[in-house]
């Protein structure tokens, strides 16, 4: 089956998160086929289009560009005319040309498999061997001509290279497992010490838990995504006890009971701050008084200048108690430590309890 569009947090063939739910291929794949030609009109809107006035945009304009489909390339429509008209310079229209460009092939070659194999044409496959270190670029070593099972030949790989070792393997940071997962040598142990899991949670966890060496639990780091059904899937020991935990998106109910000593939650605004979830966390903090030296931090994009003087105030005039200091508040607690609130501000803001 095509990944995505199931009802799970899983991201389509393109890399995307779309919350309808398709129950066919045939379906999904037409979608996919959908987005591939919005692409492609983009494309035809930017060859058609003869950029005018000052190539310098002024701070409401950066801002409306921050908030357009060229910064959230997801976005599944063509480009309005005001987005368009941010683009000020024929370089800018180039630099979007070439990006939809390479859009367009890789999504094509994205959706060749799929459309082979419901015309029932079996490609032949060259398998590329290559190499690199770090983010250097790729050195290509050999190609394989191999009609085989793929999925046999990776597991395969992963024998030869992983299994039977009398050690746990040191790795820094392990990603995944990907949408297509391949089943990990039985007898593998890792000693990891960030864990990046992506999407369909429960399924990726049940996988890389054999391969978790205890020496290394709990984990210093944990990053995984709450999609738009909320925490569902997560109450697993591994993510409850985790040194830093990562969230890429909200959900109040589920944060408000971490027992984490660092958590870090990434959303796209600042809107959360300001609605009874965050007051109720704030409320919760108090009465159940985490340990000292506990750390939220909330990673945002603030769109307005004086969003910390909105947001402390909202605080103020919602919870007993508070003293105000210099961007910040402070809370005192029984067990005669303070909870410090306070705003931060640089690429991105941080808002920080």
């Amino acid at each position: 089956m095509l990944p995505g569009n199931n009802g799970f947090d899983e991201k389509n063939l393109f890399g995307e998160y779309d919350l309808e739910n398709i129950l066919t291929n045939e379906g999904r794949l037409q979608k996919l086929k959908e987005k591939l030609e919005i692409e492609k009109q983009r494309l035809n809107q930017l060859i058609n289009y003869q950029p005018k006035g000052n190539p310098i945009l002024n701070r409401d304009e950066e801002r409306r560009y921050v908030r357009s489909a060229f910064t959230f390339p997801s976005v599944n429509r063509i480009y309005k005319n005001e987005e368009l008209e941010l683009l000020r310079s024929d370089e800018k229209v180039r630099e979007q040309m070439d990006y939809i460009n390479k859009k367009i092939k890789q999504m094509k070659k994205e959706l060749l498999p799929f459309e082979n194999k419901r015309n029932n044409i079996r490609p032949k496959f060259e398998i590329h061997i290559i190499k690199h270190q770090g983010y250097s670029n790729q050195d290509l070593i050999e190609r394989v001509d191999y009609q085989g099972d793929i999925h046999m030949a990776q597991e395969s790989i992963l024998k030869f290279m992983f299994a039977k070792r009398r050690h746990p393997i040191q790795v820094n940071t392990l990603i995944g497992p990907p949408e297509c997962p391949i089943r990990m040598p039985s007898d593998m142990k890792m000693r990891i010490k960030h864990l990046d899991l992506q999407g369909g949670l429960p399924m990726n966890i049940q996988l890389v838990k054999p391969i978790i060496d205890k020496s290394c639990l709990p984990l210093e780091k944990l990053t995984v995504f709450i999609g738009s059904r909320g925490a569902q899937g997560m109450d697993h020991e591994i993510i409850k006890t985790s040194k830093r935990l990562i969230l890429n998106g909200m959900d109040f109910p589920f944060i408000q009971n971490l027992k984490n000593q660092t958590v870090e939650l990434r959303v796209h605004s600042d809107d959360f701050l300001k609605n009874d979830g965050f007051i109720n966390l704030i409320k919760n903090w108090v009465e159940t008084d985490k340990p000292i030296s506990t750390c939220f931090r909330f990673l945002f994009c603030a769109m307005k200048d004086d969003s910390s003087i909105k947001v402390l105030k909202y605080v103020s005039d919602r919870i007993d108690g508070v003293v105000a200091g210099n961007k910040c508040v402070y809370i005192p607690m029984r067990n005669y430590s303070v909870l410090n609130i306070r705003y931060e501000q640089g690429n991105a803001c941080n808002f920080l309890i």
